[in-house]
């Protein structure tokens, strides 16, 4: 005879009501396959065993863990900026630490190049002066001195020029004689001089030009170059070839020589 729904109510209500029978039916039933089928097909009875057995505070371990793990990327994520962030800063307070050390390197290396060139100056300036000073010794009586600080000298200079009709103001400062160093007479032979610690190229080639200036006026001007040293070794032979007269240190030309044992 075919069970009824009613009969299985009233088996149901049985089972309820008498504890031994309800544990021995569910033995029977609730299997592996029978699980199996609440989960899919009654997911709700599935659930409340499930939560029964689990109890809530077990259940709610993955969503809190979940949630866990989302704060933990959230804050490596965070951090992950916050190091880029302080990483490009850091970069960037280096880069200006870097351009401000190059910058006070280059200003260091530029006062020092002014040092440097300042010191030999004034150096060449002492210089000038004394060879000045020994003048007459050098060139063996005469007159003559440094045409910016000795009026007298830059006035006689204006007054050959004039003589010969050339306008000091419209000649170039190379061939001017009085932007020479020393300018010395004995009569009407004239010693142009251009002075240097070391006496360079340039220096021979402002002497021959300067003095050419006054040979224009017609007078004997014989271009000099007095210094401690020569700066090239080819200096000495450019000298010679341009007719250019010199004193170096203790060694002096035979035209040096020459002039001092001149008397007018």
């Amino acid at each position: 005879m075919a069970l009824t729904r009613e009969d299985i109510l009233d088996a149901v209500r049985q089972l309820q009501e008498d504890d031994d029978l309800l544990l021995e039916a569910a033995r029977a039933l609730l299997d592996e396959r029978v699980l199996r089928k609440l989960a899919t097909r009654a997911p709700d009875v599935f659930d409340t065993l499930r939560r029964f057995i689990l109890t809530e505070e077990l259940l709610q371990l993955p969503a809190e863990f979940r949630e866990f793990r989302q704060q933990v990327n959230e804050r490596f994520d965070r951090l992950e900026t916050d190091l880029a962030g302080f990483k490009q800063e850091t970069r960037e307070r280096f880069d200006r630490l870097e351009a401000r050390q190059d910058r006070l390197e280059a200003s260091v290396d530029s006062i020092s190049k002014w040092v440097q060139g300042e010191r030999a100056r004034r150096d060449g300036l002492d210089y000038q002066r004394r060879v000045i000073k020994r003048a007459w010794r050098t060139f063996g009586g005469g007159e003559g001195g440094y045409p910016d600080e000795n009026p007298e000298v830059a006035y006689q200079i204006d007054q050959w020029l004039a003589a010969a009709g050339i306008d000091g103001n419209t000649i170039d400062p190379r061939i001017d004689p009085q932007e020479a160093d020393l300018v010395w007479w004995k009569g009407r032979k004239i010693a142009v001089v251009e002075i240097s610690i070391k006496v360079s190229g340039d220096d021979v080639e402002r002497a021959r030009l300067r003095a050419d200036t006054l040979r224009q006026a017609g007078l004997d001007a014989i271009p000099f170059v007095i210094g401690a040293e020569w700066a090239h070794p080819e200096t000495p032979e450019n000298a010679r070839k341009l007719g250019v007269e010199w004193r170096i240190g203790s060694e002096v030309s035979d035209g040096l020589r020459e002039f001092h044992a001149y008397t007018p």
